[in-house]
């Protein structure tokens, strides 16, 4: 997946110079601007998909979505936080 964003340069691939095993992936401007371009169609979608769970149950997903991936996440991601 991530050969065939970087080829659409939708992504940018990056070797750390102290550790050559770790990639940073970054987005690029032309990926921020087809994320904003889909944006309405995404959220479109997540309401027909999740519309009929209430407020509590969307909170309930989450939280169990975010413990789903925990293991998987480096302990310097700030994304579980969110």
């Amino acid at each position: 997946m991530l050969d065939r964003l970087e080829y659409r340069h939708l992504i940018i691939r990056e070797r750390r110079s102290e550790n050559r095993r770790v990639v940073e992936i970054a987005i690029t401007q032309q990926g921020l601007d087809l994320l904003e371009e889909m944006a309405s169609e995404v959220q479109a979608m997540h309401t027909r998909q999740l519309g009929h769970l209430n407020r509590v149950e969307q909170l309930e997903l989450t939280a169990l979505l975010k413990r789903i991936r925990e293991p998987h996440e480096d302990a310097s991601c700030g994304w579980l936080d969110e």
